[in-house]
């Protein structure tokens, strides 16, 4: 992939939405289409049509000012004006920045394609960054694209429905409120040309907004590629090299561009960024209070404009930081403990000591009594859930009689005991397997020496399991957040409608040596003890679920520097045979490291499996028998299930695939050059490669992603029995 291919949504941007010819320059292969002559008019014509409607707006703001009228009609109309004319005002400016700094921009361009890397040189994550950038632009196009549609049929709809319900009076509303020398209210033909006018200029400054988006996500992804290159030629750097001096010398020379380029794109866009500041900041307050005061047609079209505002401002920060983070990382390195992040902040939760091991640098801090007494706490508290479960199932079948309402119930309490029973395995295998966890630790800490170098995409895996582990860790917040929410929200609506009986249902059904309903002190201690166990429980899944991605991560980081050393290595080197002989010793120590992380979690895989598949039958049962909140809840019971066993299935097979990865590197490396000592030696290794290697549940079942299709599979069959009873 070269530069020009991250210029299509650029591209498509300028040319369907700008009405402006693409961005030039001497190296760009392929020709440009001709700009033609009604393009140049709708351009100018667009320009035209949204630098009046700022003026258009301003006078009609003056007009509505010198009217008498109510203090809200006041405060909401003229809160609707202000955000509109943000709206334009900052598409208007995007115009002028983009046209009158072209030649700068074309500049930049053209020496970032100077800088563009090879594809064979590996130190340059090229694939990654390109994705990264393509992503984001494609996910812009796609937002803003349904935002223009949605502000310039909102209109037309609502006079549709006016037209259809034989409405006397009309509104000929445009898009937003402006001032015209001719009629607008009451006139077809002063409508429509009110209506295009705006619908054009919205359309050039979207365009223009999002081509400026575009260019600072492909600007910022291009510098982020060349820091890491930067972190990737230090690592490598031999001191002990004759060369060494020159390569550094060159480095520093590098890094001096690579700043200056930063500082260019900085002054391009200096304006851009002065105004999403500012627009953004009176668009979103004026927006807000339009939201809040208007109908409910014209809240929907001015909460549009807030999320487009919201996401315009938030992606201009969002890549200034990450271009900030990333040319911090060039004086960083990578140490195991960066990965254990989430896994910390779970045991944080959970009440326990973090995993530490003797390479670990920063020191944990001290379990102090108090916390020592409240884990003990907290761990009592959540086991004696498990029996209280088990007590209100056994009293079900006392209160009802009928069978559908009976497996309800008994559904409806088992989901939260299998949730229980998931809680406390988990706990179980972190505190007894805590010395074997901390060995498999130290042993990663020993192997991760060598990831620094420079075959090895340390930074890659880190940044793809510190996403997925943040994306699970909002999953569980989420989720927790409602579970506890949920029973005030609906003890509050009870108490402000003034109802006669109120319900002090706590988050699940469970007995209680004290009585919980009718007696407010009774509630209050049900509710704190199920919100302790909850969260809890949740910090143990978290902590469990963490450090399975930790290992996973780490595993795949040596299984594809193992294939890359691999690739590397040169038959004809009289130092292959030592270096090969290490490879297989590494080979092998990596198999032992994975077999240990399988005896940890052995017991987490076969209880995760088990649990899942009753749990989720159990919950979508109780979603289809109750009401909406409590279907709601058990819907994200059921959903937190799915992904925490998901994760498990999916780690497994992302380690399965990262040990495939050995055996065709092996094969393609230039064997048939060695000497026959060095091609036994690989027929070893490869041998060994050529079967999978494979997580197990105590040798019953896969880790994989086939297997938790399987638990699926079993969850709908038992839930599609449990449902015929009805």
């Amino acid at each position: 992939m070269q530069l020009e291919d991250l210029m299509r949504y650029p591209d498509i941007a300028f040319r369907y939405f700008g009405m402006a010819p693409r961005f030039e320059w001497t190296a760009r292969r392929t020709v440009a289409p001709k700009q033609t002559v009604t393009r140049q008019i709708v351009f100018m014509v667009g320009s035209l049509c949204l630098g009046y409607q700022n003026l258009g707006m301003i006078i009609y703001w003056v007009r509505f000012n010198s009217q008498q009228k109510e203090i809200s009609m006041y405060v909401a109309k003229i809160a609707e004006m202000g955000s509109v004319l943000a709206l334009i005002f900052a598409g208007f400016l995007n115009i002028w920045a983009l046209t009158s700094k072209r030649a700068q921009i074309e500049a930049v361009l053209a020496e970032l394609q100077e800088m563009y890397p090879e594809p064979r040189q590996r130190l340059y994550r090229i694939r990654h960054y390109n994705d990264q950038a393509v992503g984001l632009m494609k996910f812009t196009v796609n937002f803003y694209v349904v935002f223009i549609i949605y502000y310039n049929i909102a209109p037309l709809v609502l006079l549709l429905c006016e037209h259809l319900m034989d409405s006397q009076d009309i509104s000929y509303r445009a898009q937003s409120y402006t001032w015209y020398p001719w009629q607008v209210y009451g006139s077809p033909l002063g409508y429509s040309a009110a209506y295009l006018c705006q619908a054009i200029g919205s359309i050039l400054g979207v365009g223009f907004s999002m081509s400026s988006q575009q260019l600072i996500c492909l600007f910022t992804t291009q510098l982020q590629l060349h820091f890491d290159a930067m972190a990737n030629h230090l690592t490598a750097i031999d001191a002990k090299e004759p060369t060494a001096n020159q390569q550094l010398r060159s480095l520093i020379l590098y890094h001096r561009r690579i700043l200056r380029l930063g500082d260019r794109v900085n002054r391009l866009f200096n304006f851009t960024f002065v105004v999403s500041l500012i627009v953004s900041t009176i668009a979103i307050c004026l927006t807000s209070i339009a939201t809040m005061l208007l109908e409910l047609h014209k809240a929907l079209l001015y909460i549009s404009g807030l999320i487009a505002f919201v996401f315009y401002h938030f992606l201009i920060c969002y890549r200034g930081s990450v271009l900030t983070l990333a040319s911090v990382m060039v004086f960083i390195s990578m140490q195991l403990a960066d990965f254990m992040q989430y896994s910390d902040l779970g045991c944080q939760v959970a009440l326990i000591r973090r995993y530490g091991w003797s390479g670990r640098q920063s020191p944990g801090a001290k379990q102090t009594l108090m916390k020592k007494v409240i884990f003990v706490l907290g761990a009592l508290n959540m086991s004696c859930y498990f029996f209280s479960f088990i007590t209100y199932g056994y009293h079900i079948e006392r209160k009802t009689k009928e069978p559908i309402i009976y497996v309800a119930e008994l559904s409806e309490v088992g989901g939260m005991l299998w949730f229980t029973v998931l809680g406390i395995c988990n706990m179980y295998m972190l505190l007894i397997y805590r010395p074997q966890i901390e060995e498999l630790l130290e042993g990663l800490e020993q192997l991760f020496a060598p990831a620094k170098q420079s075959p090895y995409c340390t930074r890659y895996f880190y940044d793809d399991s510190a996403l997925k582990m943040k994306r699970l860790g909002i999953n569980f917040v989420c989720s927790a957040t409602y579970y506890n929410l949920l029973p005030l929200v609906k003890l509050l609506s009870e108490l402000l409608t003034e109802s006669q009986q109120v319900s002090y249902q706590v988050q699940s059904k469970a007995w209680y040596p004290w009585q919980v309903h009718g007696s407010t002190l009774g509630f209050w201690i049900a509710y704190a003890s199920q919100a302790f166990a909850s969260v809890m429980n949740l910090g143990m899944m978290m902590a469990t679920e963490c450090l399975v991605f930790v290992c996973t991560a780490q595993l795949e980081l040596h299984f594809d520097g193992l294939a890359r050393r691999l690739e590397a290595l040169d038959a004809r080197d009289p130092r292959a045979k030592e270096q090969l002989r290490a490879l297989i010793s590494y080979h092998t120590r990596l198999f032992k490291v994975a077999d240990c992380a399988n005896g940890i979690f052995n017991c987490t895989f076969l209880i995760s499996y088990c649990v899942s598949s009753i749990a989720v039958c159990s919950m979508g049962f109780s979603m289809i028998m109750f009401d909406l909140g409590l279907a709601l809840k058990y819907m994200v019971g059921m959903f937190l299930f799915m992904i925490y066993t998901f994760c498990i299935c999916h780690n497994g097979t992302q380690v399965t695939m990262a040990s495939d990865k050995v055996m065709p590197a092996a094969f393609y490396n230039n064997w048939y050059e060695g000497d026959l000592v060095y091609r036994k030696m690989l027929l070893i290794l490869m041998m060994r490669s050529t079967k999978s290697y494979v997580w197990k549940t105590y040798n019953l079942a896969p880790v994989s992603i086939q297997t938790y299709m399987a638990t699926l599979k079993f969850s709908y069959q038992m839930f599609t029995c449990v449902r015929s009873l009805k």
